[in-house]
C-alpha cells in the first residue's frame, strides 16, 4: 500500500489496517460517511466503476447509480441511517450500478455499518453480477423450452399410444380377417384332396400340395406378425420371474422337437429377475426352437443355456444379468450378426429350414422390453452363443419391490436338464 493511500485514508478516518483490508478484499469497496459522501474507495472499485479514486473522494455516492433512480436512492440511503443495520449479499434484489462511461450492470451488495468518533461510516462491498444473471436468464431459457418440450413429448407420447391402440386392432382385424380366408383354403384343399385325388394326375396333386402349404405358411406369418405387434401393448406388469423355472417350461413345450431332433439341452443354475414371464418364456422358446432347427446334417443338436451376474457399474443401477444360450449349429456369418433381429430376415432357403424369419425380431423386441439387449457371438459352422442381457431388477415391478430386491447370484453350473439351440431364425 503507498504513502499516498496511506495518507488519503487517515485523512478519511479509515485505519490503515482497515484500508489495507479493503484493497486486499476482491469485491469493489465503497465507505460513505452518514451524508452518503464518498470517503473511501478500493482498487476494485476503480476497476469495476472506471474512476480513478481521486475522482470520487467527496461525491456523493449517488454517482455510482443510475440516473432515473437517484431520488428513490436517497430515500432509502436516508432511511438506512436512521437505523443501520448489516446486510449480506443477496437481500438487494434488481440494484443497478453506473460507470462512469454511462453503462449500467447487475450489482449484488453487501452492508456493513461502523460507528468511529467522526460519526457513522458505512462499507458497501459491490459485486458486479452481470455473469450471473446472465447465466440466470440462460437457464431460464433453457427452463422455457424445456417445458415447450415436454409439452411436446407428452403429445407425442399421447399420439404414439393412440396409433399403438391403432395398430394393434388394425393387426387383431388384419389377422382374423387374413386368417377366415386361409383356413378356408387349407379346408377345402383338404377335401379336394380327400375326394378327388384319384382324378387328378401327379401334377395336379402337386399343385394343390403348393397351394396348401402356401396358405399354411401365410396363416403362420399371420400369426407371427400378430404375436410380434402385441409384445408391448399386451405385456404383462413385470413380476418376479425364475428362470429356471421359465426354461424348464419351454423345455416342455418344445419336448416334440427335442425328442425328433435328438437333441440335449444343458441348463445351469440360472437367476431370478423381474420380467414379464410369459415374453421370457418365449424369448426362450425361439431361441431354443432355432436351436433344434439350425444345426448340421447327422449332428445332433447340443445347447447349453447359463448365466452369470455382472456389476451394476453406475450406483443405485441395478445389477446386469447376463444370459447365454450357446449351440453347435451351423453358425452365422458375423456380417448378419445384426440383420438377423431385423423382421423377415432369413440367411438360408426355406426349402431348408422352415419358418417365417420374425423369431428373432421378437427375441429383441422382448430384450428391449426388458431394458435389455440380445446379440450374437457367431461363425459358419462353429455354433453360435447368443447372450441377451437384463437388469435384474425394475422399479415397476407389481409387488413394488423391484427397485430394492437384491439380485441373486447365478454362475453358470452342470447341465440340469437335458433335451437343443441354433443358428438362424424362427
Amino acid at each position: 500500500m503507498s504513502d499516498e493511500l496511506i495518507a488519503s485514508s487517515a485523512e478519511r478516518d479509515i485505519d490503515v489496517p482497515l484500508a489495507k483490508l479493503l484493497e486486499a478484499a476482491p469485491d469493489a469497496m465503497i465507505v460513505v460517511d452518514e451524508r452518503g459522501t464518498i470517503v473511501y474507495v478500493n482498487g476494485e472499485a476503480e476497476q469495476i466503476f472506471g474512476y480513478a479514486r481521486e475522482e470520487l473522494f467527496g461525491r456523493s455516492v449517488d454517482v455510482l447509480t443510475p440516473v432515473e433512480i437517484r431520488d428513490r436512492h436517497k430515500g432509502q440511503r436516508d432511511r438506512y441511517t436512521r437505523n443501520p443495520h448489516g446486510r449480506p449479499m443477496g437481500q438487494a434484489l434488481n440494484i443497478m450500478a453506473r460507470r462512469k462511461d454511462g453503462t449500467e450492470f447487475p450489482a449484488d451488495i453487501k452492508l456493513s455499518p461502523l460507528t468511529t468518533p467522526r460519526g457513522l461510516l458505512v462499507t458497501a462491498a459491490l459485486r458486479d453480477i452481470s455473469l450471473q444473471r446472465q447465466t440466470e436468464e440462460r437457464l431460464r431459457t433453457y427452463a422455457r423450452h424445456l417445458e415447450v418440450l415436454q409439452a411436446d413429448i407428452g403429445r407425442k407420447n399421447v399420439e404414439l399410444e393412440q396409433r399403438n391402440r391403432e395398430l394393434e386392432q388394425f393387426a387383431y382385424v388384419s389377422s382374423h380377417d387374413l386368417q377366415e380366408p386361409l383356413r378356408k383354403i387349407v379346408a377345402f384343399g383338404d377335401r379336394l384332396k380327400e375326394r378327388c385325388s384319384e382324378a387328378l394326375d401327379d401334377r395336379g396333386r402337386d399343385y394343390l400340395e403348393r397351394m396348401q402349404s402356401a396358405a399354411r405358411r401365410m396363416q403362420l406369418l399371420v400369426s407371427d406378425l400378430l404375436e410380434f405387434s402385441r409384445l408391448t401393448t399386451r405385456g404383462k406388469p413385470f413380476e418376479v420371474v425364475k428362470l429356471d423355472q421359465v426354461v424348464q417350461a419351454a423345455l416342455s413345450d418344445l419336448e416334440v422337437a427335442i425328442e425328433r431332433s435328438g437333441g440335449k439341452i444343458d441348463v445351469g443354475e440360472l437367476a431370478t429377475i423381474d420380467g414379464d414371464s410369459v415374453q421370457m418364456r418365449q424369448l426362450f422358446q425361439n431361441l431354443l426352437g432355432n436351436a433344434l432347427k439350425f444345426h448340421g446334417k447327422g449332428v445332433p443338436p447340443r445347447v447349453k443355456i447359463w448365466g452369470r451376474v455382472e456389476d451394476a457399474g453406475e450406483a443405485g443401477a441395478p445389477a446386469i444379468y447376463e444370459l447365454h444360450v450357446e449351440d453347435n449349429g451351423i453358425g452365422i456369418d458375423p456380417k448378419y450378426s445384426e440383420r438377423i433381429f431385423t423382421v423377415f430376415e432369413r440367411l438360408n432357403p426355406r426349402a431348408e429350414y422352415e419358418g417365417t424369419g420374425i423369431g428373432l425380431a421378437i427375441c429383441k423386441k422382448i430384450a428391449e422390453r426388458h431394458h435389455g439387449s440380445i446379440q450374437v457371438k457367431s461363425e459358419p459352422g462353429r455354433g453360435s452363443d447368443f447372450v441377451i442381457r437384463l437388469p435384474m431388477t425394475h422399479p415397476s415391478r407389481t409387488d413394488g419391490a423391484g427397485k430394492n430386491m437384491k439380485p441373486q447370484q447365478a454362475e453358470a453350473a452342470p447341465a440340469r436338464a437335458s433335451t437343443g439351440r441354433h443358428a438362424g431364425e424362427t
